[in-house]
């Protein structure tokens, strides 16, 4: 399933004065959260998944189940039709505050010094990371809770969940970020035991325009079972996987694996 991106980033603060108002943290994040996927989706709007659920609690993402808690630090679980859950904790989760889902149906989670969004679609989970500005982290972890036997590693531009026999159980995309100006923004994934990180450069780029948004995108285990159906063996799965945006995949998966992704 399509775990798709998490959104981390520095709230917005006033200025200080005698006069200025107070800026509710959370609002501020929120709208963060609202300008940073205007952009995106003015820039190239193929690198955000269509929501295919807007709510907090179980939602499908296509034949598997999605659970969004109302305290993130619970963190992002899929459950497959087997009933083996998989849980990813976002960065900043312990200080996240009560969920907001936003009209176009992303859910996001407000912060004081960070906020998280994420994304339920046909074909999984999409948590995207907004980077408010250069005062902000470079490195956003995920930590993702194992099976017996299973292992986290990096497949080409992405990453996988291995089985004890190295087949792959999840796939994560190919790591992408963009600035405010809709510029690619140098970023690359890093593994370390059980924890993905997604590193994005800016001091590498000259003239970033802020916000950035950083995404790693999480595909669920139906998405590998259908192009299994179809004939595609591992390694093809996974170059599928790692190497195309969110937007481009539907037409890389074709017809009838999206059809059997989408329970249809």
């Amino acid at each position: 399933m399509c775990v798709a991106s998490v959104l981390a980033g520095t709230a917005l603060a006033a200025p200080a004065s005698a006069s200025a108002r107070t800026v509710d943290p959370a609002s501020a994040s929120i709208e963060l959260v609202s300008g940073s996927l205007a952009n995106v989706e003015r820039s190239d709007p193929t690198l955000l998944h269509e929501p295919s659920a807007s709510s907090i609690g179980e939602m499908r993402a296509g034949t598997e189940a999605v659970t969004i808690p109302t305290d993130l630090s619970d963190g992002i679980t899929v459950t497959d039709g087997n009933g083996d859950r998989l849980r990813v904790d976002l960065p900043g989760a312990d200080a996240a505050a009560a969920p907001v889902v936003l009209d176009e149906g992303t859910v996001v989670f407000p912060g004081q010094a960070s906020a998280n969004s994420v994304i339920v679609s046909d074909v999984g989970v999409q948590m995207l990371t907004p980077v408010a500005d250069a005062h902000a982290p470079s490195t956003y972890s995920y930590d993702v809770s194992l099976q017996p036997g299973q292992e986290l590693a990096l497949i080409g531009e992405g990453a996988a969940v291995l089985d004890a026999d190295g087949s792959a159980a999840l796939l994560i995309g190919q790591a992408w970020a963009m600035d405010a100006d809709g510029d690619a923004v140098p970023t690359r994934y890093s593994v370390e035991g059980a924890t993905l990180t997604q590193h994005v450069d800016r001091t590498s780029t000259h003239d970033v325009a802020y916000p950035v948004v950083a995404d790693p995108v999480w595909f669920a285990p139906a998405v590998l079972r259908c192009l299994a159906g179809i004939g595609l063996n591992g390694p093809q799965i996974a170059n599928i996987i790692a190497t195309g945006t969110p937007g481009s995949l539907p037409s890389a998966l074709g017809r009838a694996a999206l059809a059997c992704i989408r329970g249809k």
